[in-house]
């Protein structure tokens, strides 16, 4: 929904795509490579910034559907993919290759598909999200203008 949210800000002109940054956890594949070039066109700035980063947690299957093999569905820029359980910082910043969108065999696509996991969909950060979010995410901290999440 967010993936799409901003193409619509953007396309009718609500929005610069300069004002507009994108973050997903363990977003879906929500279009066709015709779709996620769109996307990657409104992430990349100028300044060769990209402002699109969707977050993949180790083996989340989420983030594979629809599958690639049997459908058009293909994911856009830019991944960061923690191959672990989000306790540390370890993460994979994958690289974008321009030919394949967001679609990148080095990082969670290196996963087979028969290996990936529901239950990893449910937990971000060493939380579990829908407890986190009903609960008001109690863990986070204001200070000024900066809202920070305490790991």
């Amino acid at each position: 929904m967010a993936s799409l949210a901003v193409a619509t800000i953007v396309s009718t002109g609500i929005l610069p795509s300069r004002n507009v940054d994108l973050t997903t956890f363990g977003e879906p594949r929500v279009g066709d490579k015709a779709f996620a070039n769109v996307l990657n066109t409104i992430a990349r700035q100028p300044n060769g910034n990209i402002n699109s980063l969707r977050v993949v947690h180790n083996r989340d299957i989420i983030p594979h559907f629809p599958p690639l093999n049997s459908t058009p569905y293909f994911q856009h820029i830019r991944e960061l993919w923690y191959p672990n359980d989000m306790t540390t910082a370890d993460s994979i910043d994958c690289p974008y290759h321009g030919y394949d969108g967001g679609e990148d065999a080095t990082c969670s696509d290196s996963i087979p598909f028969k290996d990936l996991k529901g239950n990893e969909h449910k937990f971000y950060y060493n939380r579990e999200v829908s407890v986190y979010g009903i609960n008001g995410c109690q863990d986070l901290v204001t200070t000024g203008n900066a809202t920070m999440a305490t790991i």
